[in-house]
Formats: C-alpha cells, sequence, structure tokens
C-alpha cells in the first residue's frame, strides 16, 4: 500500500517551486501579470518537457477552477492544449482550446483571446489546414495590435514567424 501511495506522489509530481507560483498566481490581482505568471509556467519548459509543463498546468487549472478565475482557467487549458499539441495529440489541443475561446469570448480578455487564436494557429498549421491557421493567426494579430504593449510585441513576432511558416 505504501509503494502505490509513493508512486502516487512521482505520479504527480510538479516542477519544483510550483507550490509558490500557485500563490503569486493566486494573490495577483493585475490580469496582465497574472497572464504573464501562468505563460512563465508553459514557458519554462514546454518544448523541453511537455509531460511536466501539463501537469504544472493542470494544477494551474485546478486552482483557477476551484477560484473562478477564468483568465486563469483559459489560459491554462489554451496552454495545456498547446502540450498536448507538442505531444502529437492536437485532436486534445483542439478541444482545449475550444473551451478555452469560449471562456476568452464571456471573459473579453484580450490577452486570453490572442493566446487562444494563436495555439489554434499551431494546431491547424501541425494539421496541413493553412487557410484555417492564416485566420487563427490573423485573428490573434488583431487582438495584440488592440492590446500594444511589450508582450503583445512578442506575440506579434511569434505570430508573425508562424506566418511565415506557411
Amino acid at each position: 500500500m505504501l509503494c502505490f501511495f509513493a508512486s502516487m506522489q512521482t505520479a504527480f509530481a510538479q516542477s519544483p517551486g510550483m507550490d509558490t507560483i500557485l500563490q503569486k498566481i493566486a494573490a495577483e490581482k493585475d490580469e496582465k501579470k497574472r497572464f504573464n505568471l501562468i505563460m512563465g509556467v508553459y514557458g519554462e519548459t514546454s518544448k523541453s518537457n511537455p509531460e511536466l509543463t501539463l501537469l504544472n498546468l493542470q494544477a494551474v487549472l485546478s486552482q483557477s477552477q476551484k477560484s473562478n478565475d477564468k483568465l486563469a482557467e483559459g489560459l491554462a487549458m489554451a496552454n495545456i492544449g498547446a502540450c498536448y499539441r507538442l505531444m502529437g495529440n492536437t485532436i486534445k489541443g483542439l478541444e482545449l482550446c475550444f473551451n478555452a475561446k469560449a471562456i476568452a469570448e464571456q471573459s473579453g480578455n484580450l490577452y486570453l483571446s490572442s493566446r487562444v487564436k494563436h495555439v489554434l494557429g499551431l494546431i491547424y498549421k501541425d494539421q496541413g489546414d493553412y487557410a484555417i491557421a492564416i485566420i487563427q493567426f490573423l485573428a490573434a494579430l488583431d487582438d495584440d495590435k488592440k492590446i500594444n504593449d511589450e508582450s503583445s510585441q512578442f506575440a506579434k513576432a511569434l505570430i508573425l514567424m508562424n506566418l511565415g511558416q506557411l
């Protein structure tokens, strides 16, 4: 029995310091700062270890649903969708992004809307559906133009890079 519980703890291990990050996310009232904290969870290990990133984002998702934080919930879903994309499961990625898109539309948060559209564009690009990918990338760019701050400039550069690959 003890071995079972020990293996369960390993199966759900998060990055060191993840509890501190979750506390920062919960305490942060500024949406832009909260957005950047969650994007940091994604960006830290997404390419090198999408499975670990997935676990970390699932912790963000769980916390956001308990606290009814729609920005964190939608962003966690979009980034979990991006992790599934990196692991080759585009169907699961799309499903999560569609849920995140509904939250983004309901909340009206342009940061979230842009991120969701960007991830959708990446998934459609991977599937070879370039026309829909372009539509998603251009819609994300439109959101970023409305935001027009430093983080949106970085997002625009990434989106333009992806558009250039089509």
